[in-house]
């Protein structure tokens, strides 16, 4: 994101996945009934709560983070396909409108990820497959963590095998800003379905006279 953004804009959306992150992990214990309900309160915590302007030279960029969640899951859920619970995304856009860039990082999750789980593995190799990239996210009250779907394949979905968990907010805000992490180009598409919850950044460049 560094080649269309300034570096200054970056540092501040991260300052919000981080303090998302970190808010949603103090919390845990009000909405650790499920999965869901935990992933539920994170996209609320990282959500910037309204658009946010920024000034850079003779730019000017409003931001936001927000959170929706799109449906539950069921027998017919497309996550049974995709191995996803949601999406990171981010879409940079102009004044007009036009799509610059769009870059999304689909998530699986855990709460409490303990020894080995066989389904785990194949979710995240479906994420792999189907969208080239994703990660695996374990919500603990010790904090949410990470790793990249292909690790989750690797250890065959066994957490003891996993080498090099991450803060999730770390994963977020260095990984997925800096495009270590996620695919250029997905993004979640409402006639698809696809995602249960989609955590979305939208920035839009304009010119100040």
């Amino acid at each position: 994101m560094y080649d269309i953004l300034p570096e200054d804009l970056l540092t501040v959306i991260r300052d919000r996945y981080v303090a998302g992150v970190a808010d949603a992990e103090a919390e845990f214990g009000a909405s650790s009934e499920d999965e869901d309900t935990v992933t539920g309160a994170l996209g609320q915590a990282i959500s910037s709560k309204g658009p946010q302007v920024f000034y850079h030279g003779a730019q000017t960029y409003v931001w936001q983070v927000s959170y929706k969640k799109i449906r539950g899951r069921g027998a017919g859920a497309p996550e049974k396909r995709l191995g996803a619970d949601g999406i990171f995304q981010i879409r940079v856009s102009d004044a007009a409108g036009n799509t610059i860039r769009t870059k999304g990082l689909p998530f699986q999750c855990k709460k409490g990820w303990q020894g080995a789980d066989p389904k785990l593995g194949r979710q995240a190799g479906n994420m792999v497959t189907e969208a080239g990239d994703g990660i695996v996210i374990d919500y603990t009250p010790e904090g949410y963590t990470a790793c990249s779907a292909a690790q989750a394949v690797q250890a065959e979905g066994n957490r003891r095998s996993v080498d090099g968990m991450k803060p999730l907010g770390q994963m977020l805000g260095n990984d997925f800003l800096e495009c270590r992490r996620g695919k250029v180009g997905l993004a979640y598409n409402p006639e698809q379905g696809a995602f249960g919850h989609v955590i979305s950044t939208e920035v839009t460049a304009l010119h100040r006279e």
